[in-house]
């Protein structure tokens, strides 16, 4: 099974983009995309960065082949890690400093995909130790969805499975 998977009835879909432009269409409100396309299209490059340039490098496959196969120390893959997650967060930030439409989420004033997607970056970012301190922009935005309870409750420490 590819992670993650959604479930919902007879559809079983894979894969955070496509799951989450899913839900969006069969559950337009509130929306996850902006109704304008070009501020649709922003909002899914933003969470591209996250999707398709930071996260796929972390993820446990990854540090597996790592450790596993490469025999890179922990140290190396902590470098590794830190890296491609400092890198992304960078671009982000970078991204909403510009942005005339980022306020308190990545844009406009309620969540997007973009938002969900930086949440995502931002809490492994945390777990691997990765100074959140030159990324006010994604802190902003970050803090400001953690305070929404359904972002709160999808937190990966309050999953079932935590550990």
């Amino acid at each position: 099974m590819v992670v993650p998977t959604l479930i919902d009835g007879d559809v079983n879909l894979f894969q955070s983009l496509a799951i989450l432009e899913y839900l969006d269409e069969a559950y337009p409100e509130p929306p996850l995309l902006p109704a304008d396309p070009v501020a649709r299209a922003w909002v899914r490059g933003l969470a591209l960065i996250n999707v398709a340039d930071s996260h796929p490098l972390i993820v446990p496959r990854v540090r597996h082949y790592l450790t596993d196969v490469l025999r890179v120390s922990d140290e190396q893959r902590l470098a590794w890690i830190q890296h491609w997650l400092g890198a992304g967060l960078q671009a982000i930030e970078t991204l909403l400093a510009e942005h005339p439409s980022s306020g308190g989420f990545c844009h406009g004033e309620s969540p997007t995909v973009a938002d969900i997607c930086l949440v995502t970056q931002v809490t492994p970012a945390m777990t691997f130790s990765v100074s959140l301190d030159p990324y006010p922009h994604v802190m902003r935005v970050y803090h400001t969805c953690m305070a929404i309870p359904a972002f709160a409750d999808a937190h990966p420490s309050k999953q079932p499975d935590a550990e």
